[in-house]
């Protein structure tokens, strides 16, 4: 009643009622393969929640406009004596997420900064949410 809608599906669209569904959930996370529970382009938009030493955060993927996100996390030391910052690139494909072109910067309290465009980042993912109406 009151949308023009048959379905509940319908409804959610006229009203842009985005429904969430989880696609993959760790509490430890991993930056190696994940696999999806549902194919990451029948959602409209997709959020992944992400890790680094205690460093929380999230980034959005809109399917219909790429397959690729690049994750990244900066911090200071403890003391605030230098600070790292952490890069990585995931690439969807079908019920697939790949880490790749993982890279760390870190400034030391010399002038010096340490650039590695290859290794681990550190970067775990733990979560990946999924929305469509």
């Amino acid at each position: 009643g009151g949308t023009g809608s048959t379905t509940a599906t319908q409804a959610r669209t006229n009203l842009e009622v985005w429904k969430e569904y989880s696609l993959y959930s760790n509490s430890s996370g991993t930056h190696g393969t994940i696999t999806l529970s549902d194919t990451y382009t029948n959602y409209k938009k997709i959020l992944v929640y992400y890790a680094d030493n205690g460093v929380y955060n999230t980034a959005t993927l809109y399917p219909g406009t790429g397959s690729q996100l690049a994750l990244s996390t900066a911090y200071l030391y403890t003391g605030g004596t230098g600070w790292f910052l952490h890069s990585t690139l995931v690439k969807f494909s079908g019920k697939s997420v790949s880490f790749s072109r993982n890279g760390l910067a870190q400034h030391n309290d010399n002038p010096a900064i340490t650039v590695t465009l290859s290794g681990d980042a550190g970067i775990f993912v733990y979560k990946v949410v999924g929305y469509k109406y």
